[in-house]
Parts: structure tokens; C-alpha cells; sequence
């Protein structure tokens, strides 16, 4: 993961170099010419975005078991199902729903080490949805893709519905990224509400269940400064950030809590497949009760 963070950091730049210095040398550079083809092959490169492409020996890489030594990362369920504390009966599985998770942070990290299929409470059948920018850059777009990651647009998080998947998605977005480092006692919630009414629109008028989580320390893992208004209009993180000793390819060693609520189960819009922007904030509210229950019973020293 320091690989991404350093290539997210320093690609686009170490790209604009390689392009001055081709052109100021006519093309007689061997190195910036060589990095230019591999970039160039890499993205052209077929790539399948619908989940397809997922590489299972890349995906349970024990890489990713390390980074999550690395942040001392637990999952807890506070109502006793597996991979939680506490006691009681794991409820019949849900079946395709939404995994909403808080905060976003710098980058959710918790969420990109999340251990799918290890625990009841995310199906093995789970899809993770991201920015749909992040599929059009080099190298990046092929490690989401072989997590089974697919773009965070209605068309593809309904059709992995549809197939019978879970989606786990960040509602913040970018808007998370320039939250800050929030109080752990007051976690900044800044979610668009389009995942409420893309699961209040879920065929045959009965909603997709949503399952809220909230990752604690996630939001102190990296610092960031930034373009606010440019990040929005690109849909993308535009500017700098740094963690560990002021790295920007090393997040500070914070403890990573992920806690998973109940599966809120929405009330049926009056109109099927058209939720009013009443039944979208009542859904919203239910959505944010639950990740406010979930935290305040957590709450990890």
C-alpha cells in the first residue's frame, strides 16, 4: 500500500518530467522515453471494471495482512455476529445490500483493507465501489481492478446488486477528504445521499438493505492540503498529503476500529423506483441513527 500512496503522490508528477524531458531531448532520452512506452502499454492494457477482473491470489495477498498488523486493525459487530464481541445469534444473511462506510478520510484505508469474506458480516460476495476516475489511471485502475472494485455510478452498483453481490461504497467522497482529522467524539459526516435513493429505487419496490460502518482512526491516518474546489470539479483528491514522519507513502500507525452496525431496511417509497426527496432524507436520518448507535457502543479506548 506505501506503493500506491507513493505512485498516487509522485505518478503524476514523475509522468509531467518524463514528458518535459522527451520533448526538451527530441525523444533521445532512453529512460523517460522507456517509462513513457511501459505507461502508455499499461494503459491500454484491457481491463474488465465490473468486478470480473478480480484476482484472488492478489487480493489475499498476505501484503494486505501486514498493513493490517500494521494498523492493529479489528473488526467488531457490537449485536455478536462473527468477527465481533459479545454473544448472540448471527441473523439470517441479508442477501445483496449496501455496506455504507465512515469516514473517508485522506483514503479510506480501513475500507481498502477490509477482509471480505472472512467474517459474516461481509460476504466473500462483496464489491467495493469507487471513484469512476480512478479507473482511467495508469497502474491504479489495474490494482482496483483486481480487487473487484467497479465505479460508484448508479448502472454499475445496480447491476452487481442485481448479480446477487454486496457493494461497499464511502458516501463522503471527496467532500470526507477535507473534513480533517475529526474529534473521535464528533465524527464529521459530510455523505452525498445518492446511495439512499439508488436503494430506495431497487426493483420490485422493496429497498436494498443498507448496512453502516464506521471506521475509527481512519481519519487520523493521513494529513492533507489541498484544492477543495478542483478536487470536486475532477471528482478526484487534487494536492498533497503526508503521514508517518511526514511521508506521503507512509500513514501514521493509528489503531483502525471498524465497526459494523445492523442492516437498516428502509421503508418502501409510495411511488416504486421514484423516492421522493421526503422519503430520501427519512432514510438518510435512519441510515445515521444506526452509525450513531454503532459508535456511541463501540467508542475504543
Amino acid at each position: 500500500m506505501a506503493a500506491i500512496f507513493g505512485w498516487v503522490f509522485a505518478g503524476p508528477w514523475l509522468t509531467l518530467g518524463a514528458v518535459l524531458l522527451t520533448l526538451n531531448t527530441g525523444g533521445a532520452h532512453p529512460a523517460s522515453a522507456a517509462f513513457l512506452a511501459g505507461l502508455a502499454a499499461i494503459w491500454v492494457a484491457p481491463l474488465r471494471t465490473d468486478g470480473s477482473a478480480a484476482w484472488p491470489a492478489f487480493r489475499d495477498s498476505p501484503v494486505w495482512d501486514a498493513w493490517r498488523r500494521y494498523f492493529g486493525m479489528t473488526l467488531v459487530t457490537p449485536d455478536g455476529e462473527e468477527g465481533g464481541g459479545g454473544g448472540g445469534d448471527t441473523p439470517p444473511p441479508l442477501g445483496p445490500h449496501i455496506i455504507a462506510q465512515f469516514p473517508h478520510g485522506v483514503f479510506p484505508i480501513g475500507s481498502f483493507l477490509t477482509p471480505l469474506g472472512r467474517v459474516a458480516c461481509l460476504p466473500a460476495g462483496t464489491v467495493g465501489a469507487i471513484a469512476t476516475v480512478l479507473f482511467h489511471l495508469p497502474l491504479l485502475r489495474h490494482i482496483y481492478a483486481w480487487f473487484g472494485c467497479i465505479p460508484a455510478d448508479r448502472a454499475s452498483i445496480e447491476a452487481a446488486l442485481a448479480s446477487g453481490k454486496c457493494v461497499g461504497l464511502v458516501p463522503e467522497g471527496v467532500a470526507g477528504v477535507f473534513a480533517g482529522a475529526t474529534p473521535e467524539a464528533e465524527p464529521v459526516l459530510t455523505a452525498h445521499k445518492g446511495f439512499i435513493k439508488l436503494a430506495l429505487r431497487a426493483p420490485g419496490g422493496v429497498p436494498t438493505p443498507i448496512r453502516p460502518a464506521f471506521i475509527f482512526g481512519q481519519s487520523r491516518a493521513l494529513s492533507f492540503w489541498g484544492s477543495r474546489r478542483a478536487s470536486r470539479a475532477l471528482r478526484a483528491t487534487v494536492g498533497v498529503w503526508w503521514g508517518r514522519a511526514g511521508l506521503p507513502c507512509l500513514p501514521r500507525r493509528v489503531r483502525l476500529v471498524m465497526a459494523v452496525g445492523r442492516a437498516v431496511r428502509l421503508a418502501p417509497p409510495a411511488v416504486a423506483g421514484a423516492p421522493s426527496q421526503a422519503e430520501i432524507e427519512a432514510g438518510f436520518q435512519a441510515v445515521l441513527a444506526e452509525l450513531a448507535r454503532v459508535y456511541e457502543v463501540v467508542q475504543p479506548g
